[in-house]
């Protein structure tokens, strides 16, 4: 029996202390994660506001100095992007679009490698920008596994100090009750143990008393009688000990209630969001600071009022109606709420009151306020209901937090973007309007030209010639940009819908061949189309996939002063390439990265050698992203260049 109870007691304080130490590294593995967390914000903001310091820079970028910081705190890549969508600045796009940039949620913030996160801001000239960022997380992991492997080493650095504390504090009782069991039965009848003399007043002592107890008996009957009176009194002074115990640990018991009281009610008064306690049925019971600041009321004029009467009048049946839920009133709220069963109530709360919980051990919505002054203050409104030991109502516990900015800018935000919507709408109004008013005399500059030409065409005027020459491409130029602005600000206002239908890819290239046939000829250029596939069908939008190819080919043709210029026609897996390639004159690494931005020409100045405005690879990235596919760039500096978009079948 002594064996087993020793090995009980061994194996349940080892359970105890095994239990203790996993709880402390959870405890610790939690509150790591929570700092890790809270440094991975620390950083993105630090690099958020990095970034807008840099852009208010007199050159408006971001320099290769600050991109290296941007390295040195794991920063995999960023992207600044208007409210359309469209990027202005990046760094590592291509990584980016690959982990999503955009698809920023609140409850999926970290995936497996990259911390993503996204700042709104108001540039100064171009109106709201979002700013995308993702960090890497390798460090922060290769850290979080050290970490737990020191709070594993920690947790069963306190497991085996408990087990052996355990195992001390075993052999420390077990050891006096073995030494009784050997001296009684080493004892015979005729040679008797004496007393053990022992000041113990635990179960150990009892044993030892109850031992001499029987000894004393033996000896003789006024040994007997002095043996009961010992007991006596011994038990009499462990009765006091243990009333004397009894009233300590009550003490204890009730200064730790005060202290725990007086901690409470220093939290409340200073939290930093309102705090009510409330009774359902005599009103406001007690309030903290932050509530009457919030309102503008003292704590003595809201003590005793009903939370109706600074409720507004609106909000007070929702209210009552979930009040009811959590004390499990099947009838209707009192007051004005119209005669609904539950389950229409329940639709149309949740549908209009923006509820954010509903559960029955408490409310979570938003609840609007009346202010001493008559203002309304908006906050989101949780009460969690108190109930004794009987499961009986007490009070409701309420937190307010005063949401009236975050309102207040949203209605901004709205009327902002009411305002640019307008704008755009004027914008695309004044551009259909200067086109109709340009277009209109420019058609007649272009339809009176050939008959110029004929006029002239027998006198023989070389000069003439040459000035109807620039007349005409002067004006088919002009028409050209003309027709790209109006192309631009149809897609970025969405005023253009595509629509799709199966198109016969070599059909329309040879048909722009054709129309190209001409231009390349003038030059001395061979155009020529290679076909490497039996199915070379793709669901597009016939305008778009037109002007996306009539772009690069024209491009091709036009910066390749001799050679070829090639049309290749290529599958892939599940996909249809078509690759323009020309041994043109190239385009630098520095500015590949440009080249799909508005405006935007590698060749600047007025001793440019080739005309345009930008806009025609701007245009065509915009019709790739239309149709949903992909555009991509090889080129080499005097060699030439290869343009490849990449349809799905």
């Amino acid at each position: 029996m002594r064996k087993s109870l020793r090995k009980r007691l061994l194996i349940l304080g080892s359970l105890i202390f095994g239990v203790i130490a996993l709880l402390l590294f959870f405890f610790l593995s939690k509150q790591f994660s929570e700092s890790q967390q809270l440094q991975l914000n620390k950083t993105s903001d630090l690099v958020y506001w990095g970034i807008l310091s840099e852009l208010n820079n007199p050159k408006k970028n971001i320099s290769s100095t600050y991109k290296d910081y941007l390295i040195s705190k794991h920063v995999l890549y960023y992207i600044i992007s208007d409210t359309s969508g469209d990027i202005i600045e990046s760094y590592n796009s291509k990584l980016a679009k690959e982990n999503q940039y955009d698809h920023v949620k609140k409850d999926e913030l970290i995936n497996n490698h990259v911390f993503k996160s996204s700042y709104t801001y108001l540039s100064d000239n171009d109106g709201y920008r979002k700013l995308y960022l993702g960090i890497s997380l390798e460090s922060y992991k290769k850290f979080a596994y050290q970490n737990i492997i020191f709070f594993g080493a920690l947790s069963m650095l306190v497991f085996l100090t408990g087990t052996w504390f355990n195992l001390f504090i075993i052999n420390s009782l077990i050891v006096p009750v073995k030494k009784i069991t050997r001296i009684i039965r080493d004892s015979d009848d005729y040679n008797l143990p004496g007393r053990i003399e022992t000041t113990r007043i635990d179960e150990v002592g009892q044993l030892i008393v109850s031992y001499n107890y029987l000894i004393g008996k033996l000896k003789t009957s006024q040994q007997e009688v002095n043996s009961l009176s010992h007991k006596l009194n011994t038990i009499f002074k462990d009765k006091i000990g243990e009333l004397n115990l009894e009233i300590n640990q009550r003490s204890l018991v009730e200064q730790a209630l005060k202290q725990s009281e007086e901690q409470f009610r220093i939290l409340v008064e200073s939290a930093p969001v309102g705090m009510v306690l409330t009774s359902p049925s005599s009103g406001i019971v007690k309030v903290n600071k932050a509530f009457c600041d919030m309102l503008g009321y003292s704590e003595q004029e809201l003590i005793n009022k009903p939370i109706s009467e600074i409720s507004h009048k609106d909000d007070w049946a929702r209210e009552q109606f979930f009040i009811q839920r959590l004390l499990n009133d099947s009838s209707d709220s009192p007051g004005n709420i119209p005669d609904l069963d539950a389950a229409d109530w329940e639709t149309k709360l949740i549908e209009s009151a923006k509820v954010l919980s509903t559960d029955l051990s408490d409310i979570n919505f938003e609840k609007r306020f009346i202010r001493a002054d008559g203002k309304i203050v908006f906050t989101i409104y949780k009460s969690i209901l108190l109930k004794d030991l009987k499961h009986r109502p007490l009070n409701f516990v309420n937190q307010v937090i005063d949401i009236t900015i975050r309102k207040n800018v949203e209605r901004e935000l709205i009327r902002a973007k009411d305002k640019a919507e307008e704008s755009d709408r004027l914008k695309s109004a004044f551009l259909a309007q200067m086109s109709h008013e340009i277009r209109t005399p420019l058609n007649v500059i272009l339809n009176m030209t050939p008959l110029l030409e004929s006029e002239f065409e027998p006198k023989q005027d070389e000069e003439l010639n040459i000035l109807l020459d620039s007349m005409n491409s002067a004006g088919k130029r002009l028409q050209r940009t003309i027709d790209l602005i109006l192309n631009m600000s149809a897609i970025q206002s969405g005023n253009y819908k595509p629509e799709f239908e199966i198109i016969d890819v070599v059909k329309e290239i040879e048909k722009m061949m054709r129309e190209f046939k001409v231009q390349c000829e003038e030059k001395g250029l061979k155009l020529k189309m290679i076909l490497g596939t039996s199915d070379a069908k793709v669901l597009a939008d016939e305008y778009t996939f037109g002007q996306i190819f009539q772009n690069l080919i024209n491009n091709a043709i036009k910066y390749t002063k001799e050679g070829k210029v090639e049309i290749n026609i290529f599958d892939g897996t599940n996909k249809l390439n078509i690759a323009i390639k020309d041994t043109g004159i190239g385009i630098s690494s520095k500015y590949l990265n440009k080249i799909f931005e508005p405006f935007s020409q590698e060749d600047v100045g007025q001793k440019r050698e080739f005309e345009g405005n930008g806009l025609g690879l701007a245009l065509v990235k915009k019709y790739v992203d239309l149709n949903k596919a992909e555009i991509k760039v090889d080129s080499e500096k005097g060699i030439g260049s290869t343009f490849t978009v990449t349809f799905n079948k």
